[in-house]
């Protein structure tokens, strides 16, 4: 009910979605032209901006979270970081592309593990913004 409620308030009348596996899901708001009231228990004020940003993988590969050379953490939790700062390393190889912050803020949890095969876009890990 509250999906075709949102199709209507962005004026879809329906929508269709596929897979390659061939997977079909169809979705069809009825009501004709009338305006649809949400339900009585639905907020309908903007949504908070999130207390943390996501910190995600630019590229796939094994994390380091440690400094190879010298073991010490790039970015452990409560590691205050400076927006485009590296927080972590992703190593496929011989190749070795650096994880940056993307804000300002601190370091409030790691969702990752040191040594593990993440793919493009993970998040690993979260940062409170200054």
């Amino acid at each position: 009910m509250q999906i075709t409620h949102w199709l209507q308030q962005a004026g879809l009348h329906e929508l269709e979605l596929k897979n390659s596996q061939g997977l079909h899901l169809r979705l069809v708001a009825g009501g004709g032209s009338q305006p649809v009231s949400p339900p009585p228990n639905v907020q309908t004020t903007e949504p908070a901006e999130p207390a943390t940003t996501p910190v995600t993988t630019p590229y796939f590969g094994h994390l380091l979270l440690q400094d190879p050379a010298t073991k010490k953490a790039f970015a452990p939790v409560g590691h205050t970081v400076r927006e485009g700062e590296s927080v972590a390393l992703l190593g496929l190889g011989s190749i070795t592309v650096a994880v940056h912050a993307p804000c300002a803020g601190v370091v409030s949890n790691i969702t990752a593990q040191e040594g593990e095969l993440v793919g493009y876009g993970r998040t690993i890990m979260s940062i409170k913004p200054a």
